[in-house]
């Protein structure tokens, strides 16, 4: 019984969905760029961010402000490293990608710079994909070092943070939709235990 019930707890602690969210874009034309704005193509945006246990990271999305014209299809690169007494340490993955440039907003003012156009950008983390990770901070570090790109590439403030959510799977998610294969462990498991309840009621 004991290791029935084992089964049916560990098949309901796999879940799917956004397990870090550091809030959406901040777009008051009256605050300032709080805590920053980085500018992608002359610096590194880094932001800080916590997983629960066991973390399997699969896709990143943020969010940009630019001006019109500047982004030409550069390839931008990430790179997320564990934390080291609050400052990156060893790198865990890293590569490029492009823009994916889903428009959210145009006419957008920052602490009264604009007009602005707000993007959803989301790539893959397909290097990460099968490497559970530990409950600790990581770094996330995006930059533009393509020469492709013109300068206006801002990496959008959340007011808290940067404005980005990360997806994959984790036994502690932000939001928790359960994957299928956890659905169907998780009626078996019960299936399985009601059966022998069932039993054990009509040996006694």
């Amino acid at each position: 019984m004991r290791a029935l019930f084992g089964i049916l707890l560990v098949s309901t602690s796999v879940w799917a969905g956004t397990i870090f969210d550091d809030g959406a874009p901040l777009t008051d034309p009256n605050l300032d760029c709080r805590p920053s704005c980085p500018e992608l193509t002359t610096s590194v945006g880094s932001a800080v961010f916590t997983l629960p246990l066991n973390s399997t990271l699969t896709q990143v999305q943020f969010e940009t402000f630019q001006l019109a014209g500047v982004y030409n299809g550069g390839a931008l690169n990430w790179q997320i490293d564990a934390d080291n007494s609050g400052s990156p340490g060893s790198t865990i993955g890293s590569g490029t990608f492009t823009l994916s440039q889903n428009l959210i907003q145009s006419n957008v003012f920052v602490a009264g710079f604009g007009p602005l156009i707000e993007y959803s950008n989301v790539f893959d983390l397909s290097s990460l994909s099968a490497t559970p990770l530990p409950a600790q901070n990581y770094f996330l570090q995006l930059s533009d070092t393509s020469r492709v790109d013109q300068l206006g590439l801002f990496w959008a403030t959340s007011g808290s943070g940067l404005a980005f959510q990360i997806d994959g799977t984790s036994n502690d998610p932000v939001n928790n939709t359960p994957e299928p294969a956890s659905v169907v462990l998780f009626a078996s498991g019960l299936i399985a235990i009601l059966a022998f309840q069932g039993r054990f009621r009509k040996q006694g």
